[in-house]
């Protein structure tokens, strides 16, 4: 079954964590999960510190999920009084198109945020013959 995967990274996310604490990172963690859990609903993956993959099937329009995604962070994260504007990036792919195995999928949707944040980008979609020119 076709289905895309979604690589969520928190934009500056360390900061959080060293200017305030780490129970505040943890804290903003938790809603940054419960906000995406509205899209993705339990399939929801935190694999590395602020890195979180999202799996959906039957996705017809990346551009406007995307949107969807990014939506969620409009409204501002409040935790102990302190609030914070979140920003996300968001790197996909798809199986399988892009990749059959899961080790591929992992290193596609990781080029993908990485494009992402080098062309200054909310999300970039993995595109095989850009990052063999590359």
């Amino acid at each position: 079954m076709p289905f895309s995967l979604f690589s969520i990274d928190i934009c500056n996310f360390r900061q959080y964590n060293e200017l305030f604490s780490v129970t505040i990172g943890d804290e903003i963690l938790r809603i940054v999960c419960q906000r995406l859990s509205k899209i993705f609903s339990n399939h929801l993956y935190r694999i590395n510190g602020d890195i979180i993959l999202g799996v959906l099937t039957d996705v017809e329009d990346i551009s406007m999920l995307v949107r969807s995604i990014q939506g969620l962070f409009n409204e501002t994260i409040e935790v102990k009084e302190l609030k914070f504007s979140i920003e996300i990036i968001c790197g996909v792919c798809s199986y399988p198109l892009h990749a059959t195995k899961a080790e591929e999928l992992l290193e596609a949707v990781q080029i993908a945020v990485r494009d992402a944040k080098q062309q200054s980008l909310k999300y970039f979609i993995f595109n095989k013959e850009e990052t063999e020119n590359s």
